[in-house]
């Protein structure tokens, strides 16, 4: 409705270069919060696409609810869309949507792998899984 409002239908996309410096940073901040055993960018900037809508981002860490307050004091974030223990949404200055998901270290590679990979990626992986 927003983007209609707006007068786009279309999503907003950045450069992967621009999404860089932005990732970058995000990750050296996740990195520094107390509890934070790993943290990753994910989604179509992990997978190197020319242009990204927004940024996923996977953190392995024992206490979700300390990390989400943590990252919604990001410096660079003026607008929380949604929060909750162990994700969280919000918007950057620059404009980008940032998608944060906090899961156990054990948990961490699997969630790494589905907010990498894309949804025909996703649908590849089942059908390889059904068949064995």
């Amino acid at each position: 409705m927003k983007a209609i409002e707006q007068g786009s239908t279309s999503e907003e996309r950045v450069m992967l270069s621009v999404a860089e410096r932005v990732a970058k940073s995000l990750e050296d901040y996740l990195k520094g919060i107390k509890g934070v055993e790993k943290a990753v960018v994910a989604g179509s900037y992990r997978r190197r696409q020319e242009t990204v809508g927004d940024l996923d981002v996977v953190v392995a860490s024992k206490k979700g609810g300390e990390v989400v307050e943590n990252f919604v004091e990001y410096e660079d974030v003026p607008k929380v869309v949604s929060k909750g223990k162990t994700r969280t949404s919000v918007v950057l200055r620059c404009g980008l949507q940032v998608d944060l998901r906090v899961v156990p270290n054990e948990s961490f590679g699997a969630a790494l792998l589905y907010f990498t990979g894309s949804q025909p990626h996703h649908v590849a992986l089942r059908d390889m899984s059904l068949k064995k």
